[in-house]
């Protein structure tokens, strides 16, 4: 086939009716099983292999025209005793809370943002743990149509600071613990800011409960706090809708090219940007997941330990929602969660490969690791030997499925955090999982765009009604990802070297930029180097990321210093002081080395290989002293 009948012949199945569009996915689900007798085009999006993993009604749905809140509120309705969720503030006391009350929860808080004063078109801001007022204001967010903005708790302050400045700003819901680090971003856009509500994550739970755990129901800072806005605690702040008279269901009509959701990223460029996210682009995600991609019934547990700031963490409490599961809530950055799968019956989580290295130490220990319906991880790929070891691998060419652990998946923040997964009956031994059933996926030149062949390594790309609809007020971004090809169709560029086999499995080959991830979290060397240049007395710095067996990897930077007669333990607190103000805490260098110079490569770049190997950091065999977020020494190399 020729470039232009191959261009051609995509022009005709973009024009495609959706119905016609559902009738020839059935055609290729036919063809690729071996039902239908026939030709493939060699071309992954257009023979879309991954189909014959699906069943007919699989392909076959409609997603709702409704908003996310409309579909949850159908399911409570449905469900309205079942326990839609149970949060377990501190050890041994768990809040149970019915789909019927989390449905009363939910429209509290949406009639208190309206009394509130939100209007259509403002953004809620939040920085907020795991907890369940996180997951009630997304969804009270979507009831009333505004578009919700959810801000992960690592992000340096200054980044907050520009988030509140660009985007106008009125209203953030902020968890109490988190002022003292946000206290400055808070003060510098208080002039704009109408309102800061304080959550302390048991300000909702029942007064029985609050004795128990001898809290009070104000927060006594808020007396000492100086912000010139109004700040109001989250008990006061549900006590204002008590005076909404207006009625709250026909507040917002859905239009499902709406933002409903905000999701902060750095994608692989190193530069903050908030990907705008549409109704229709979270019911095609979750739609696709309850339909064919998870094993699931109602009633099933779900571990909810992703922070609603990182795409998938809220889509999968959506999707957990909707999907009438019943969600166990622990607060705080849980690592190894073990003890709770195990103790809480769980059935489904979604976690990263940071979870699934603490696992694996379990699994050393002869400890018995369940397998449950849905061990999600994502974020980065796993390394061959974890995942032998955790799926109980003896040969990769024969695999029993009854024993796989862990099943990887594959996403972006830009597609709401999945594009694949590695659904039962579709595992294959280092692959990234097949394409869910909306999506489009395939492989492309990364210079022509042209799109390769199976086993061919290029760039991936998705289209479909999961791919973002832009970045906030970024256009100059928004094109540098959704790419318009030849045919007409709108391709979102991962950024991703990878390819697809025949059977429609995506195999992930390197970053087309240097990054790498620490506890899940996406970490830039570039963007780390550049700021440590800045501070005052450096004169030249490099980053580079070293594997760690259990935050995945994390950065080491060599410093050259323009003075290096200074007492080094000012020099490193002020180092430290710095990073921990601009930088998000997993870019925060692990180790620092102070070196004469940085050596240069043949090919004109500093030479890390040789840093590493002079310096013989190897923290996979605890060869380096190990430390944690924070530096707490330099150690002087000479080269």
């Amino acid at each position: 086939m020729t470039k232009e009948e191959l261009i051609k012949l995509k022009e005709d199945i973009a024009a495609l009716s959706e119905e016609d569009k559902k009738e020839r996915d059935l055609y290729l689900r036919g063809l690729a099983n071996g039902d239908i007798q026939g030709p493939q085009v060699g071309y992954p999006s257009i023979d879309k292999p991954w189909l014959k993993y699906y069943s007919e009604d699989n392909i076959k749905i409609d997603i709702p025209n409704k908003s996310p809140y409309e579909n949850f509120r159908d399911t409570a309705n449905l469900l309205k005793n079942n326990i839609a969720l149970t949060y377990i503030p501190k050890e041994g006391m768990n809040i149970n809370i019915t789909f019927e009350e989390e449905l009363k929860r939910i429209d509290d808080i949406a009639k208190s943002l309206k009394e509130l004063g939100i209007d259509r078109n403002e953004i809620i801001l939040t920085v907020l743990p795991n907890f369940p007022e996180s997951k009630e204001l997304l969804f009270a967010a979507m009831k009333i149509g505004v578009p919700f903005y959810p801000v992960s708790p690592l992000l340096p302050v200054s980044v907050l600071d520009d988030i509140l400045k660009n985007n106008n700003i009125k209203n953030v819901f902020i968890f109490d613990g988190f002022i003292d680090k946000y206290k400055k971003a808070l003060n510098n856009n208080a002039d704009n800011l109408d309102n800061i509500i304080y959550v302390s994550g048991t300000d909702s739970l029942p007064t029985i409960a609050k004795k128990l755990m001898n809290l009070k129901n104000s927060i006594s800072r808020t007396k000492e706090d100086s912000f010139d806005c109004k700040k109001l605690t989250f008990d006061k702040f549900i006590k204002l809708g008590m005076k909404y008279n207006g009625n709250i269901d026909d507040v917002y009509k859905y239009n499902p090219e709406d933002v409903a959701l905000i999701v902060g990223t750095s994608g692989t460029t190193s530069i903050p940007k908030g990907v705008c996210l549409t109704g229709k682009n979270i019911n095609c995600t979750v739609y696709e997941q309850l339909n064919g991609a998870i094993d699931y019934e109602i009633g099933d547990n779900y571990l909810d330990i992703m922070n609603n700031s990182l795409a998938y963490g809220a889509i999968a409490a959506i999707c957990s929602s909707i999907g009438g599961l019943r969600a166990y809530f622990v607060p705080g950055f849980t690592m190894d969660v073990y003890d709770d799968v195990v103790n809480m019956n769980i059935d489904l989580m979604v976690g990263g490969p940071v979870h699934c290295e603490r696992l694996k130490k379990h699994k050393l220990l002869d400890e018995e690791i369940p397998v449950i319906k849905n061990w999600i991880s994502g974020g980065a790929p796993l390394s061959k030997s974890t995942e032998k070891l955790l799926n109980n691998i003896e040969n990769p060419e024969s695999i029993d499925e009854s024993k796989i652990v862990i099943r990887q998946g594959y996403g972006a923040t830009e597609n709401e955090g999945v594009i694949s997964y590695q659904k039962k009956g579709a595992y294959k031994f280092g692959g990234m999982g097949i394409p869910l059933t909306k999506e489009n996926v395939s492989v492309f030149d990364p210079e022509t765009h042209d799109e390769l062949q199976y086993g061919e390594i290029g760039e991936l790309a998705i289209s479909g009604d999961s791919v973002m609809k832009e970045y906030l007020n970024n256009p100059e971004e928004t094109e540098k990802v959704l790419i318009r090809h030849q045919d007409g169709t709108e391709w979102l560029h991962m950024k991703d070297l990878g390819y697809i086999d025949t059977d429609g499995q995506l195999f992930f080959a390197d970053r087309i930029k240097n990054m790498f991830a620490r506890n899940g979290m996406n970490v830039h060397p570039g963007s780390i180097t550049e700021f440590i240049k800045r501070i005052p007395n450096v004169d030249d710095c490099v980053v580079t990321g070293v594997e760690h067996p259990d935050e995945q990897n994390v950065p080491i930077a060599f410093i050259k210093l323009e003075d290096t007669n200074v007492d080094l333990d000012l020099e490193i607190q002020k180092i430290n002081e710095y990073c921990y103000g601009g930088l998000e805490e997993t870019s925060i260098p692990y180790e620092v080395f102070f070196v004469e110079n940085i050596p240069i490569n043949a090919g004109g770049k500093p030479d890390v290989k040789y840093l590493l190997e002079t310096t013989k950091v190897d923290y996979m065999n605890n060869k380096s002293k190990a430390k944690k977020l924070t530096i707490e020494r330099i150690n002087p190399l000479n080269i």
